[in-house]
């Protein structure tokens, strides 16, 4: 997403799609991109605000920041357990509970 209008146009996508039709596709992208789709975004598309709104923030992370983006994915973990985050508990099958 290069400017605003190009963000806006993706939002009004959603909106037309919906969110479940939307998160679905994007699943979909992701298995053709990769091969395959990564667990953590299967376990968040059963909510598909939470996948879209991961997917939005980690686009615009990925373009705009100067971190790499493999340390601002284990910046997210490491505030999500700190945080005690119940997606993340979940996600993570954690079994240390001292931790979570």
């Amino acid at each position: 997403m290069n400017d605003m209008s190009e963000f806006e146009e993706l939002l009004n996508g959603i909106v037309a799609k919906g969110a479940l039709e939307t998160s679905h596709q994007w699943l979909e992208d992701i298995e053709h991109e990769y091969g395959r789709t990564p667990l953590i975004f299967k376990r968040m598309a059963e909510r598909p605000e939470v996948l879209i709104s991961h997917l939005l923030y980690k686009g615009t992370v990925t373009q705009k920041s100067a971190i790499n983006p493999k340390y601002v994915e284990l910046i997210s973990m490491a505030v999500g357990a700190a945080l005690r985050c119940q997606h993340y508990r979940d996600t993570k099958k954690c079994n240390q509970p001292q931790i979570c």
